[in-house]
Parts: C-alpha cells; structure tokens; sequence
C-alpha cells in the first residue's frame, strides 16, 4: 500500500528535481488511481522512489556526479582506468567566440579563444575558412547525447567508439574544437580531404592545437579529423 504521508510538498528542492517528481507521480498515480489528486500539486518529493531519476546535487564533488551519470547511461564505473581517457573538468571562464555553422553561439576558455580566433584569421588570410561546429560543452550536455543515442537503440559499445562519456569529452574544458568546411559533411572524415584539413596539418600547431584522435588513437575512438585541441602543457592545465 502506498501511504499518502510519504509524498511531501511543495518546492522542497530545485525546478528539475520537480520536473523528475512529477514524472514520477504520473506513473504513481497509474498504479494507484487514488491519489490522482496529488497531481495538482506544484512540486512533490518521493523519498525513497526508484522511479526518480538518481541525481547527484552540482555541488557534490565532480567525480561523484560524474560516476552517478556513468550509473545511469550503464557505462562501466572503471571506463576511465580501463580506457586510459582522462577525466576532463568544465571550465567555468568561458569566452564566446561567435556562432557555429547552426547559428548557436559557442564559447571556449579566453586563452583558447584568443589562439582560435587567430589560427582562423591567419587561413582566411590565406584563403582557407575554417567553420566551427561546436566548442564548449557541459557534462549535462554530453549526458543528452548519450541519452539521444541510447533512446536510438544504440548500444553502450557502439557509443563508446564514436563519444566520450559525460565527464570525460574534451569539449567540457572550453579548450577543444570541432571543424569542417564548406561543403563537406560536418564530423565525417571527408573533411580529411578538404583544403582546410590540409592548412591545419600544416599550421595547427603553431597555435599550439593538435589533433588528438589520429587513426588508431590510443583511446579507441573513431579517428576524428575535425577535432582540434589546444595542448594542456600551452596552457598549463
């Protein structure tokens, strides 16, 4: 029997954690049609419900909010020992560098923008226009893509080839870069045989990007031709 007493109301915790208790009272309710009246209050709790989403507070310690997002995608807690792909911190000094090829704005640490914007200016200078697909990106953000691929029926593995787990894509530090050219297929290796790939190879590194996922890279990702990242010890990260 589900006891009235342990629902508590209203607005105890944060705006999503009532999104999730409303979800969680929709499905309560069509096991136990009695307390259908419950639905109309503005925020509820269920204590002790696995029908919520475990979700760890932002202000836990970011391996713990890390290791309960893996929890939930089913990604193995060991991934980053056993893969070698290091934990990456969010930036939180974010600097916009524009819009991307969507029209969505996208931000990266001020160092790196600064050297972006300058590795850019120098290939237009040459004729070459380097587009931006996308910059900075959050571990919440990451965990969406990972939910959108799943709900697609797309396995953990299959996933794993193509996208770092939440916590651990280089996006989440403000210093990584996707590019592409026009008209070439964003985030495919076609772009491997665009001019601008090949001002890249020739000029990335001195401003001090890279491209970290070559063919056969250690970390097993698909190789990644498009993925630019500015080298930590530039930085001094």
């Amino acid at each position: 029997m589900v006891k009235e007493a342990s629902i508590m109301v209203p607005f105890l915790y944060g705006f999503d954690h009532c999104l999730d208790a409303a979800h969680s009272m929709l499905h309560l309710t069509v096991q136990h049609p009695k307390l259908e009246h419950l639905l109309c209050v503005p925020c509820v709790s269920l204590q002790n419900s696995n029908a919520m989403r475990s979700e760890t507070p932002d202000h836990a310690p970011y391996e713990k909010r890390v290791a309960a997002i893996l929890l939930e995608l089913g990604i193995p807690a060991s991934y980053g020992s056993d893969s070698g792909v290091p934990l990456q911190r969010e930036a939180t000094d974010l600097l916009s560098v524009g819009a991307d090829i969507y029209g969505r704005d996208q931000r990266l640490t001020p160092e790196v923008a600064a050297r972006w914007q300058a590795m850019q200016a120098a290939a237009a200078q040459q004729g070459v226009s380097l587009l931006l697909v996308s910059a900075f990106r959050s571990v919440e953000y990451q965990r969406q893509i990972w939910e959108r691929k799943l709900a697609a029926g797309e396995s953990v593995a299959q996933i794993l080839r193509v996208s770092a787990p939440p916590g651990y894509s280089e996006h989440h530090t403000g210093r990584a870069i996707d590019l592409t050219a026009s008209g070439c297929d964003p985030l495919t290796e076609a772009f491997e045989g665009t001019p601008e790939f090949a001002w890249l190879a020739a000029h990335a590194g001195t401003f001090d990007f890279s491209m970290p996922y070559s063919r056969g890279n250690r970390y097993g990702f698909i190789y990644e031709p498009w993925h630019w990242s500015a080298n930590e010890t530039i930085l001094g990260s």
